[in-house]
């Protein structure tokens, strides 16, 4: 079956994934929100091409977003849209009466400098994090957040300095008391956009092996597993004692569920190991493993772990639950 936001929603019962797939829906619920505001924008203004290019876009995004395709909804929000929204508002310049285009001339050619470097900036962080095996996912949020910030500042301080001043003409370029409504829209993308940028480099929504491609890791004990990119070699736990001694088990990009119970991929029969014990997965973004504890009996890493929420672990680190004899190596 096809992966969908949908299904995921309903049948998503695993504590370290469900909270991500909530979150997805919900910035979903809001690209959808924003598509009927920019429909709304494109009738009010008669047809307006602005509205209908932001409104094709923002149905695109919609129908990745459903399909949970993240990694490619973050790479298409910044090469169209923050594009997109660049070559509107320049067509808008440009539209203008001269003798009322050169009153803000030099503001106007400052902050689309500024956007356009921006904007050719992230294009190509993005294209380098998502198709190569360079980790640029810090520099990508950062630059994503600028970017929209001043998107914001520019449209409040154009519409201040010149369009204000030709309401008349601007309201028939744009389609009469259609630009809020539109501008509105654009703010509640930039806000999903810039929200998924810091959930998928923050392992807050599955972001798989934080990549488009995969790229392999290498031969050998990998035993064909993509290898994390960025890394000397595959992330995986491997048991040094107990019941899973002197076996390896690679995360293939994705958490792993240590438990007793049938829905865990590592399973331990131990009085003290709950059905979903903890689960583990390796963060791209921070190079570092995180544990997610679900059972009250804790987890011992360098200090007993209690239950809830995730905790960071070093590459090495030794894991230890139910039973003191269940030990785990980090890799």
């Amino acid at each position: 079956m096809i992966q969908n936001i949908f299904s995921s929603l309903m049948h998503e019962r695993r504590p370290d994934k469900r909270p991500g797939v909530i979150r997805e829906f919900v910035l979903w619920c809001v690209v959808c929100f924003s598509a009927l505001l920019t429909l709304i924008a494109a009738a009010m203004g008669g047809g307006s091409a602005a509205w209908i290019m932001l409104l094709l876009f923002t149905l695109g995004m919609g129908v990745m977003m459903a399909f949970r395709l993240t990694a490619i909804v973050l790479l298409y929000s910044v090469g169209v849209f923050h594009f997109l929204t660049f070559i509107l508002h320049y067509m808008c310049f440009l539209n203008l009466p001269s003798y009322y285009r050169s009153s803000g001339s030099v503001l106007i050619t400052v902050l689309f400098v500024l956007l356009l470097l921006l904007s050719l900036g992230i294009v190509t962080c993005g294209f380098i994090h998502f198709f190569s095996r360079v980790n640029l996912g810090t520099l990508l949020m950062i630059l994503v957040i600028t970017d929209s910030s001043l998107i914001v500042l520019f449209q409040f301080l154009a519409y201040i300095s010149i369009f204000y001043r030709v309401g008349e003409w601007w309201n028939g370029y744009m389609g009469s008391g259609s630009y809020w409504v539109g501008t509105i829209s654009v703010w509640m993308l930039l806000t999903v956009v810039s929200l998924l940028y810091i959930f998928f480099f923050r392992g807050a929504v599955d972001n798989g092996n934080g990549k488009i491609i995969r790229v392999d890791g290498g031969s050998g004990g990998n035993h064909g597993v993509s290898g994390v990119l960025g890394v000397s070699s595959a992330p995986g736990i491997r048991g040094i004692s107990g019941a899973c001694a002197g076996q390896t088990i690679y995360l293939r990009n994705q958490a792993v569920m240590i438990g007793s119970g049938n829905g865990a991929a590592i399973k331990i029969q131990d009085n003290y190991v709950s059905e979903e014990h903890c689960a583990v997965r390796f963060n791209l973004s921070k190079g570092c493993y995180e544990v997610y504890i679900n059972s009250p009996y804790g987890v011992y890493i360098d200090a007993v772990l209690q239950k809830g929420g995730w905790y960071l672990a070093r590459r090495g680190s030794v894991l230890s639950i139910g039973s003191s004899v269940q030990k785990f190596q980090l890799l």
